[in-house]
């Protein structure tokens, strides 16, 4: 069995400042500057369903992003390709027809 780990790895230069371990893989990378109570600096990390904070190299906050909901179209496809009771390509059809009729961002991401 192999497992991946995704580590969140600071650089000053050439070198390796801090390593920290993320639960996924990260989709987005932020960089905040604090002023209160004293000007700091924090990167955001958004990876699966959370927002993870690092503030000073060292973990500081985690947030968790509440559920979407799902529309019922979508899950009931999802539900029978994983029942194997429709192929990839019935699917990929259902999802196609779905993004034209409400829209791509009403389509789930996760």
């Amino acid at each position: 069995m192999t497992v991946n780990f995704t580590y969140y790895q600071v650089y000053h230069g050439t070198y390796l400042q801090c390593e920290n371990l993320l639960v996924d893989i990260p989709c987005g990378v932020v960089v905040v500057h604090n002023d209160k109570p004293e000007l700091t600096t924090s990167v955001i990390v958004a990876s699966g369903s959370y927002l993870f904070v690092y503030r000073n190299l060292k973990p500081f906050y985690k947030f968790s992003l509440p559920p979407l909901e799902t529309n019922k179209i979508e899950s009931d496809a999802w539900t029978r390709y994983k029942d194997m009771r429709i192929n990839v390509g019935t699917l990929e059809e259902i999802l196609n027809n779905l993004r034209l009729e409400i829209g791509r961002r009403r389509l789930t991401s996760r």
